[in-house]
């Protein structure tokens, strides 16, 4: 593990493991997620999607929860408590479509202090992860994880609006991204992680670079 993505995990479980396990136990998945995408795609900063999957919702811890809308929150409190993970902000502030909740929430301004990411594949991997996994951490179909997210918001909610516009733009999105890695993957479909696979690996995955589908839902 490298220094940036073992000092963005340390930040994250010191702010949710205790105050917001379920939301741990996500960030846990999501990270898993984006490990394997990485590894399965050409991408130039690999350790920075990592870390910035292991930080994507430190906004929604208590210490960190200021407007509360946490892609921003998340990136300033990165921004201003940890200078050297400095190039997951932009990331963490714009990820899994921010852009359009911002606009529901009255926060354009806000935002649009954080660069949109210039590598828009690193932008990509970190919103297929968060796409492709439960509130519990388990792997799940986008299309899945999209309708739970609007059934856990009522239809007046900000989320729930923003949710309505950039949903198919994440789903085609994670669908890319899990497709791309798939095809490049090494891994049959078939093939289980080996039991020697890191403590982050979902021992139900039927491929290390997919999302699964979900009849059960969350």
């Amino acid at each position: 593990m490298s220094s940036i993505v073992a000092q963005a995990r340390e930040m994250a479980e010191a702010f949710l493991a205790d105050a917001l396990p379920r939301r741990w136990a996500h960030t846990i998945g999501v990270a898993a997620a984006a490990e394997r995408l990485v590894g399965a795609l050409d991408t130039v900063q690999p350790e920075t999607v990592v870390a910035a999957a292991w930080l994507h919702d430190v906004g929604y811890a208590p210490d960190s929860a200021d407007t509360g809308f946490h892609p921003i929150d998340g990136a300033a409190h990165v921004s201003q408590a940890a200078p050297d993970l400095w190039s997951t902000v932009n990331l963490i502030a714009h990820h899994s479509g921010a852009v359009f909740e911002a606009q529901e929430r009255g926060r354009d301004s806000e935002l649009a202090r954080y660069r949109f990411p210039v590598d828009v594949e690193e932008l990509a991997i970190l919103n297929a992860a968060d796409l492709c996994t439960s509130p519990d951490g388990a792997l799940i179909d986008p299309q899945a994880r999209l309708d739970e997210i609007l059934n856990r918001y009522p239809p007046d909610h900000p989320v729930h609006r923003a949710i309505t516009k950039s949903g198919p733009l994440l789903l085609a999105q994670a669908r890319l991204v899990a497709g791309a890695a798939e095809a490049t993957s090494p891994t049959p479909p078939t093939a289980r992680p080996p039991a020697s696979s890191t403590v982050l690996r979902r021992s139900a995955t039927p491929s290390p670079t997919r999302c699964r589908r979900s009849a059960a839902g969350i």
